[in-house]
């Protein structure tokens, strides 16, 4: 059995940058969308001028088998197929790196309660 031990040095440094892998959990109307097994890729940052705007867009691409909320369409809608432009809060981000491996690292200690 090999065991893999890593340290996430490049986990959450600074803010999130455009290029950076996001997981987060979404709040539509109070209540939580749960995205965070899945990774998404932040693309643009929009300016609003406000704290907690929406202002990170992230691209999720969602599995068939995933249940979402129809209020998650409402609120950001479908690109093409299972991808998806999904407006976030800053508070909503959970974790984010420039490598996507360190966030299947994290998803999969989470599977595991580690």
């Amino acid at each position: 059995m090999i065991t893999k031990f890593k340290l996430y040095e490049e986990l959450n440094v600074g803010e999130p940058e455009v290029g950076d892998y996001i997981i987060s959990d979404i709040k539509i109307n109070g209540e939580m969308i749960r995205l965070n097994n899945l990774i998404g890729k932040y693309s643009k940052f929009i300016n609003n001028h406000h704290k907690d705007d929406y202002n990170y867009i992230v691209y999720y691409t969602i599995p068939d088998n995933f249940l979402i909320n129809d209020n998650i369409l409402k609120r950001h809608g479908s690109l093409n197929g299972n991808r998806y432009k999904i407006n976030l809060s800053r508070s909503e981000i959970e974790y984010w790196s420039k490598d996507k491996e360190d966030l299947e690292d994290v998803l999969a200690t989470k599977d595991f309660n580690l």
